[in-house]
């Protein structure tokens, strides 16, 4: 696994952890779990006059790949394993600040 990818799975579990904690969820959920996911990628400066906040981000890195590394991360976090998703929904889009949405229903 790069470095890249390993350092952003970390965060994403720190958040998840401290979500956790803040939420009063005592152990890793063991049901079925939804999980939504809004990816938001920062406009370059050579795309701002082509480009609004909201335009799907169609490039690179793809988005069931951004997904994977969320789910992953998760694992033994929140839920014991990734299997436990069984329903998902993402978007890629351009906005303003580059962050991730994620949202856990169970």
């Amino acid at each position: 696994t790069p470095i890249e990818t390993r350092t952003y799975q970390n965060q994403v579990a720190s958040f998840a952890h401290e979500a956790m904690v803040k939420a009063k969820i005592p152990s890793l959920v063991v049901s079925a779990v939804t999980l939504e996911c809004k990816f938001h990628f920062g406009i370059p400066k050579t795309r701002l006059k082509n480009t609004k906040v909201g335009d799907p981000h169609v490039q690179s890195p793809d988005l069931d790949n951004c997904v994977k590394i969320v789910k992953d991360a998760m694992q033994g976090v929140v839920y014991h394993n990734d299997c436990q998703v069984w329903k998902e929904s993402a978007e890629s889009l351009w906005g303003n600040q580059p962050r991730a949405e994620i949202t856990l229903t169970f």
